[in-house]
């Protein structure tokens, strides 16, 4: 990775604003503007490594899948009083794990509270931990919608098509 001189200096500037809007990155933002101040080519990597990598596009679609399929249940939820449903351990949109899922836990609280996209998931957001599930929810969440891809990945879902979606 290369950068020229304004490159730098807009860097450190960009640096210098996150470092006081992020005091607890502090530290990390006045090494990087050390790096990028001194001309340290070879540490240029740790500016790239402080980036995400791309999010693959299987992996937003799937996060959008999930999101979909809870707002049919949301739907249901609203139009039928739904003991076996709303009692459900599942019933509730809980999020992705902040640690182990990162990439989908940052995309759907962007889908939720930046774009306002599936606005009825923002409900859980409180208790949830703001949608941080605490423990890996992709493998019953792959379950999940394999299960709903095998009925069409249809809407207008019935009680036992929920239930047995939620059971899986």
């Amino acid at each position: 990775m290369e950068f020229t001189e304004f490159e730098r200096i807009q860097l450190i500037n960009q640096f210098e604003i996150l470092k006081i809007l992020n005091p607890g990155e502090k530290e990390n933002y006045e090494g990087l503007i050390e790096i990028l101040f001194h001309g340290y080519s070879i540490l240029y990597s740790d500016i790239e490594n402080y980036l995400p990598e791309d999010m693959p596009v299987e992996e937003g679609l799937f996060v959008l899948d999930i999101l979909c399929l809870y707002r049919d249940i949301e739907v249901y939820k609203f139009q039928h009083d739904s003991k076996a449903i709303s009692n459900h351990p599942c019933a509730n949109f809980a999020g992705f794990d902040l640690h182990q899922e990162k990439n989908y836990y940052s995309l759907a609280r962007f889908l939720i509270d930046k774009q306002k996209r599936f606005g009825e998931q923002g409900q859980y957001r409180d208790k949830t931990d703001g949608f941080n599930s605490h423990r890996p929810m992709l493998p019953q969440y792959r379950v999940m919608v394999s299960r709903w891809e095998k009925l069409g990945r249809k809407h207008d879902l019935s009680e036992a098509e929920i239930l047995g979606i939620l059971n899986s």
